[in-house]
């Protein structure tokens, strides 16, 4: 895909989920995945995993998540601190992944 395509593409399709989101025309799963569509478009690699780990669920292997999706998860704002035992802080999040009559 050429620049001038790629330009022409996300902006169309910028105005489509502005009209979406606007209008109450689609689901939220379906608006994140055309939005990490969009993010893909611009380059931005990060908000496009982000964005899809939003509409399916952030992946982890017995209910523990990896370093990168730490990272994710704090650039998309899940992350916060929390009390712990003893007077101590820890960060924590919620990753949980998202059902479709959540998103709706």
């Amino acid at each position: 895909m050429t620049q001038n395509s790629t330009v022409s593409e996300a902006s169309r399709l910028s105005e489509e989920l502005l009209e979406e989101i606007e209008m109450g025309k689609s689901t939220l799963t379906l608006i994140a995945m055309k939005a990490s569509r969009l993010a893909r478009l611009m380059g931005d690699s990060d908000t496009q995993e982000i964005l899809m780990y939003e509409a399916n669920g952030y992946p982890h292997k017995n209910g523990a998540q990896n370093q990168e999706m730490w990272r994710l998860a704090g650039i998309a704002g899940r992350t916060f601190l929390k009390k712990m035992r003893k007077g101590r802080r820890g960060t924590t999040a919620i990753l949980t992944q998202s059902s479709s009559s959540k998103w709706k």
